[in-house]
């Protein structure tokens, strides 16, 4: 047995009790490395932390086992002969956890069954490792589960590697690689299509301070740990089928922004609204993740952003605070932050990294999509086709005619093409953005709005004006609405929408101003801009159009 003292670890019959293991199991002696390792440890069966792990209670567990497919097993002892098994698993009383936006109550539990029963005989003949709770010294000083753990082993032509982590108190994470067997030794791991699987960790005290650790895939237990010297031992370590091999905090610092690639936050935590209708993180079993109540909380698969009296704090899913100065303003972009700080604005990576712009995503059209074609007419400039455009189908082109264009007016598009282009699943109110039209009258600049809706089918007759275009026979009328005066020095309209007017040097943003409003206007991050109002220097969030002052 062992037993803990202040001056250190005393063992008394370790040897003799590995011995009987190993006989007791009908199995293979434990090698001599592993016996080793074991002797440097206390006692088996762990929890992750000291404190505020999720913890159950259990009085049926008697004998701790693995069976030979390296599942692990408890049992609750019967009589001298007879044991039974003992199944947690974690249930849910609501259908749908995922609902957007939804506070729920506690979603899951830990159930404890008792399913079928056994004698020991039959124990020992279909498991590799057997341990009872007597032989088992209670847990009375601090530990803490932060140890890596990396597993190999080989199957057929296929060498594996899983390597263990731990996330925080309520969530570790496992990671799946592999690579054929070859004579290059230089070869490297490749990642699994598995990827990184993300598992719940309960604590179970069974006793007299006695514990272990379950850790759930899904809703069954995947994983048991033990703890000796304030370290943790996976239970399969001792089952001869793998080899393992325990590693630093730091050994695997680059699968941070890979596990976090693969964590779903609905999965495993809730966003709890408090009776004082402040907002908290909680794992879905009902532990609490961040420290505090907020006024705001939101979050994606990386980071969470709490707000509490008017500040802002960043944290990754983990729980850990992510120090980035006194944030102003913040928009979330997935893995990706962008930040309005006292240091200015900037993009924040999750891999910690400060990228220059958020990456372009690729869209690819299908040869059957649909889309409008806005184009001003070239020799007039006074009014515009639409063609509605389909492969499938003839394509409808209606001219629009507005009635209350000044003669002296010619229009443009405000960003300064010939023609723009609709596709069809964009929306309707992306398609009465582009409903704008650039004025030019004495060589000064303006805008104007109107409202167009593309007529019935039916209304197109069979008159060819191209191959497979049809013309409708009558224009569209259409009225024109002045949203800016044609007073302007020039009109321009960046990628991301925003369109400026300039007037001798000074610069205004339609629709939002009528008037020039800054000596200067500089682009830093897609929704953070520089300004200069007067003789103040400052920041302007063009979404909201609210402006900062504190350089």
């Amino acid at each position: 047995m062992f037993t803990h003292s202040k001056g250190g670890f005393t063992f008394s019959l370790f040897l003799i009790i590995l011995a009987l293991r190993s006989f007791e199991n009908n199995s293979k002696p434990m090698t001599l490395s592993k016996i080793k390792f074991l002797s440097s440890f206390l006692l088996f069966y762990c929890c992750l932390q000291s404190a505020a792990q999720h913890t159950i209670q259990s009085s049926n567990i008697d004998l701790i086992t693995i069976e030979k497919n390296g599942r692990p097993a408890l049992y609750k002892k019967l009589d001298s002969l007879h044991y039974q098994e003992v199944v947690f698993e974690l249930y849910d009383d609501i259908d749908d956890i995922s609902l957007k936006g939804k506070i729920h109550k506690d979603e899951f539990a830990v159930n404890e069954t008792l399913y079928d029963t056994l004698t020991l005989s039959q124990i020992r003949k279909n498991h590799t490792f057997i341990i009872h709770e007597s032989e088992i010294a209670p847990v009375t000083y601090p530990y803490n589960l932060h140890t890596n753990w990396e597993k190999t082993y080989t199957s057929y032509e296929t060498q594996y590697k899983n390597i263990f982590q731990v996330v925080n108190k309520y969530i570790a994470v496992s990671h799946h690689f592999y690579r054929r067997k070859s004579k290059n030794t230089t070869q490297k791991y490749t990642r699994k299509t598995l990827g990184s699987r993300f598992k719940f960790i309960v604590c179970v005290e069974f006793g007299n301070d006695k514990k272990l650790i379950l850790l759930f895939n899904s809703y069954d237990v995947s994983d048991l740990f033990l703890i000796a010297n304030n370290k943790t031992i996976p239970l399969e370590f001792f089952s001869n089928s793998a080899t393992f091999k325990e590693t630093t905090n730091t050994s695997y610092d680059f699968l941070k922004y890979e596990q976090y690639r693969d964590f779903t936050f609905r999965y495993f935590y809730r966003i709890h609204q408090t009776k004082d209708e402040l907002y908290e993180v909680r794992t879905l079993l009902g532990d609490k993740l961040l420290p505090g109540s907020y006024d705001m909380i939101e979050h994606s698969d990386f980071f969470i952003i709490a707000k509490k009296n008017h500040k802002y704090t960043v944290f990754d899913t983990s729980g850990h605070e992510i120090p980035l100065g006194n944030i102003y303003d913040y928009y979330l972009h997935y893995d990706i932050l962008e930040l309005l700080t006292e240091d200015g604005a900037f993009f924040y990576h999750f891999n910690e990294n400060r990228p220059d712009s958020i990456p372009n995503s690729t869209l690819t059209i299908c040869g059957h999509a649909t889309y409008k074609k806005y184009e001003i007419d070239s020799k007039t400039k006074r009014h515009i086709y639409v063609t509605s455009t389909s492969n499938r189908d003839w394509n409808k082109v209606q001219k629009v005619i507005f009635r209350n264009l000044p003669k002296e007016e010619e229009i443009y598009f405000t960003g300064d093409k010939n023609a723009i282009y609709i596709y069809g699943f964009e929306s309707l109110d992306s398609e009465k953005k582009q409903h704008l039209l650039k004025i030019k009258k004495d060589n000064r600049y303006g805008i104007r709005s109107y409202n167009y809706y593309f007529p019935d089918t039916s209304a197109a007759t069979d008159t060819i004006f191209s191959q497979k275009q049809l013309m409708y026979k009558n224009p569209f009328l259409a009225d024109t609405k002045l949203e800016l005066p044609a007073r302007f020095d020039s009109i321009t309209k960046e990628e991301n929408g925003l369109i400026r007017f300039y007037k001798k040097g000074k610069i205004g943003i339609f629709p939002s101003h009528k008037s020039v409003q800054y000596k200067s206007l500089e682009k830093v991050t897609d929704c953070f801009y520089r300004i200069r109002r007067r003789n103040k220097k400052g920041w302007l969030n063009i979404k909201t159009m609210e402006e900062y002052f504190f350089d």
